[in-house]
């Protein structure tokens, strides 16, 4: 039930190094043993994705619930020559912009009006946000200062992650019931 896998993921979530940090602009995919497992909450995985990533600035996020980027990586290191095409199995969940604190974004999609969107400090906003050409993102913040983004999103979209580094969604129990109905009302479309 939701409450026993909220605490296991808030166990897997203590046992990570307190100084593990993740540089802006990388790709991280999420795999192995905890996102392969059938969950009857699917918003747990995006929950325990955003707990564990840390460092401010803009990642990528996968989920590979098959461990084929796993698999893959597994047949290389007994045959360099075999490459494979594991795209149709990782699910692309979107952009996570992680500001360290209170930010202004500005989305130009290039259809029709662009959207101004400001965002507390320690909130989590979810904009779903797949599309086939990317959109323009400038985001303004104090940690961050100024930037601007290229952006596909993916099967979430965009989340923006206000919180400081101290700060657990595990602990905020308003925070973490407002990260639920969010997620929910995304994966339902």
């Amino acid at each position: 039930d939701l409450s026993a896998q909220t605490s296991l993921d808030s166990s897997i979530f203590d046992k990570l190094p307190k100084g593990l940090k993740f540089e802006t602009g990388r790709r991280v995919v999420f795999t192995g043993g905890r996102f392969s497992q059938e969950i009857l909450n699917k918003e747990l995985n995006y929950i325990l994705m955003l707990e564990i990533m840390r460092g401010y600035g803009v990642f990528n996020l996968y989920l590979d619930s098959s461990n084929a980027f796993l698999l893959s990586r597994l047949i290389q290191m007994y045959s360099k020559d075999m490459m494979i095409d594991v795209a149709n199995y990782i699910e692309n969940t979107g952009t996570l912009i992680r500001t360290g604190g209170a930010a202004e974004c500005l989305l130009s999609t290039g259809v029709g009006d662009d959207q101004f969107i400001e965002i507390e400090e320690n909130k989590v906003f979810i904009l779903p946000l797949d599309l086939e050409n990317p959109a323009r993102l400038s985001v303004k913040s104090n940690v961050l200062g100024m930037i601007d983004v290229r952006t596909h999103g993916g099967k979430v979209g965009l989340i923006f992650d206000t919180r400081t580094d101290g700060s657990s969604i595990y602990s905020d129990v308003k925070l973490f019931n407002d990260c639920i109905k969010q997620f929910i009302n995304i994966l339902k479309k």
